[in-house]
């Protein structure tokens, strides 16, 4: 036979329970699905206003309750009869010790999971089921942050990403870094450089690979096919000594003795000569009575003595006086040395006793004046030797 309305409602209030609650309803047990309960009763009366609220065992009166706030929830407040009243939902106590380690509602785990929260070791690092065994989360500044999104790292070089190696690689990939040129970058070892980062070893020039080294020889370039080759050192004693002009000739000197220098005869060839050298000079000069004669010779050291110093005239002038100067200038204070006046003509003047002499400008001249004091003219020869530094 059908249900009674009133059999009816009972059906309809135990399936707003069933939705609205997890867990059997108990005679002291308060939830959402009693409002529910509630709210659907009081429809199945059509609009009456419920006195008792029915359960699977005893009826719940709420006939008592003053009227609820916003939020309120009916609390049963009596066991024998049953009672409840509106009133404020009671706020959870403290429970974090249930959300911990060993809690009874823990919310972080040990071993790497997905959408999961990661919980370190007694050690305090994170199972290596996480991704790594780095010993700590490394700080991205000063502050507490850490880097907890390894989203971010990439294998490839992208801008703002974390560089990260490739699987089963330990290193990372080399478009990280740009190679080695005006400023600084990572240096790739191939073509003319092998070995290693840490110890290079360079293997070719310009592209072509070198020959192993052999002891006594020097590397070149094949002069057919340009490569680079081991050959024996060529070349001998140089012939020449290259200027900014002409090259000066060293062939043509005898080999030196020791002490010798070589010095340039002309501005094309030099010989090996010794630093003191022995000068001899041979002159003529043809002079007027009651005159004189400036001789500037080049070819004459620097600085030195004068061992000998000769002269004779070649007509009959028996009158002359022969002076030397330190410089072309023949002024009174040059005066390095004087002698007559004498004949010349009859016999032959020598005068051997050394002076010193030296050239003031440095020019490798002796500076002579020949005074004819006699009263015909005449041609004189004269001679001096000395040794001296160029």
């Amino acid at each position: 036979m059908p249900p009674t309305p009133k059999d009816q409602l009972a059906l309809d209030f135990a399936a707003a329970m069933t939705k609205y609650s997890s867990t059997a309803v108990s005679p002291v047990a308060v939830s959402d699905a009693w409002a529910a309960a509630i709210e659907l009763y009081a429809s199945s009366l059509g609009g009456g206003t419920a006195t008792d609220l029915a359960t699977t065992g005893l009826s719940v009166n709420v006939s008592k309750a003053a009227p609820p706030a916003k939020g309120d929830a009916l609390v049963c407040t009596n066991i024998a009869p049953l009672e409840a009243q509106w009133a404020a939902s009671p706020s959870p106590g403290p429970h974090s010790k249930t959300h911990q380690d060993g809690g009874g509602d823990e919310v972080a785990v040990a071993a790497g999971a997905a959408n999961a929260i990661p919980k370190a070791t007694k050690a305090g690092v994170l199972d290596a089921s996480w991704g790594g065994g780095a010993s700590s989360l490394a700080t991205l500044d000063a502050s507490a942050k850490v880097a907890q999104l390894p989203v971010v790292a990439t294998e490839t070089p992208t801008a703002a990403a974390i560089p990260m190696t490739a699987v089963k690689m330990t290193t990372l990939d080399s478009q990280w870094l740009p190679d080695a040129g005006a400023s600084k970058g990572a240096l790739v070892l191939g073509t003319d450089l092998g070995g290693t980062a840490a110890a290079p070893n360079v293997l070719g020039l310009k592209g072509e690979p070198l020959p192993a080294t052999v002891a006594g020889m020097v590397l070149g370039r094949d002069a057919t096919n340009k490569n680079w080759v081991m050959t024996a050192p060529s070349g001998g004693a140089a012939t020449a000594l290259a200027t900014t002009g002409a090259d000066v000739d060293v062939s043509g000197s005898a080999p030196p003795a020791i002490h010798k220098i070589l010095v340039a005869t002309d501005v094309t060839h030099s010989t090996w000569q010794y630093l003191l050298f022995l000068y001899t000079l041979g002159a003529t000069a043809s002079i007027a009575p009651g005159a004189h004669l400036d001789l500037d010779i080049t070819g004459w050291f620097n600085s030195g003595m004068i061992s000998h110093l000769g002269i004779q005239a070649a007509s009959a002038s028996t009158q002359t006086m022969i002076e030397l100067y330190y410089k072309d200038s023949y002024a009174a204070g040059q005066l390095a040395y004087r002698a007559g006046l004498f004949d010349c003509y009859t016999s032959n003047f020598q005068d051997m006793v050394p002076f010193y002499y030296e050239d003031s400008d440095h020019s490798g001249e002796i500076h002579l004046r020949i005074y004819n004091y006699g009263s015909v003219a005449s041609t004189y020869s004269l001679q001096v030797d000395g040794v001296g530094l160029i």
